[in-house]
């Protein structure tokens, strides 16, 4: 086995070290969470205004979303398929980090498009950085999940390598959507195309779910 996947505490899985992974991801997902709400701002000793105002509302909204998604994935991933090696640990701070800026690009994208006069260039920067860090978050989710399915899989039931394997692949798709985003979104010309692409990847997500359900068996 190669040495960075073999795990570290050999054939035992320290629980009390697991926990405190477990634990930190679950404060730097919440700080993500409290960063999100703290960027609604006041105006002018208003306190309501911030929150109907559609672009600071937007941003979170879709913040708020991507951190539930990934709390909720989180703790499945630690619950049935996390293995304490330097890989998984290496790329679970990796995720953490870039979800952390991944949530300052959604702000940043929102700032920037509430400029008097925002430039081309700034609108698609933003955007596109928050497409990286997405295409960041979620690749590594996968991989997390991917290497613990092949790590575990005598371990586990039909249902959880059933679960593990859909969660493979649409963290592998939505890091193909982000990634297609990114590089398809420099221009306004490119808006229509763009959206014919995510839903030509969201019909094959649906699809392709599916078909690797029925393929994992006993």
């Amino acid at each position: 086995m190669n040495p960075w996947l073999k795990p570290i505490l050999g054939d035992t899985q320290d629980e009390r070290l697991l926990h405190r992974l477990e634990a930190f991801s679950d404060i730097v997902i919440g700080f993500c969470m409290a960063e999100l709400t703290f960027s609604l701002g006041t105006s002018n000793g208003d306190l309501v205004a911030p929150v109907l105002a559609l672009p600071k509302l937007y941003p979170f909204v879709l913040g708020f979303f991507t951190i539930a998604i990934m709390w909720w994935f989180h703790n499945r991933l630690f619950a049935k398929f996390f293995i304490i090696n330097t890989v998984m640990i290496v790329a679970n701070f990796a995720t953490l980090g870039s979800l952390m800026l991944m949530i300052y690009f959604i702000q940043a994208f929102s700032i920037v498009v509430t400029l008097p006069n925002p430039t081309d260039s700034q609108i698609f920067s933003a955007a596109r950085l928050y497409f990286a860090t997405g295409s960041l978050v979620y690749g590594l989710l996968g991989l997390m999940f991917a290497l613990g399915i092949v790590s575990r899989w005598s371990q586990l039931d039909l249902a959880d390598r059933r679960f593990g394997v859909r969660r493979a692949f649409a963290s592998f798709m939505a890091t193909a959507v982000f990634v297609t985003l990114g590089v398809m979104f420099n221009s306004h010309a490119h808006i229509k195309p763009i959206l014919v692409a995510v839903a030509i990847l969201a019909v094959a997500v649906a699809i392709s779910r599916r078909i690797v359900t029925r393929l994992v068996r006993d």
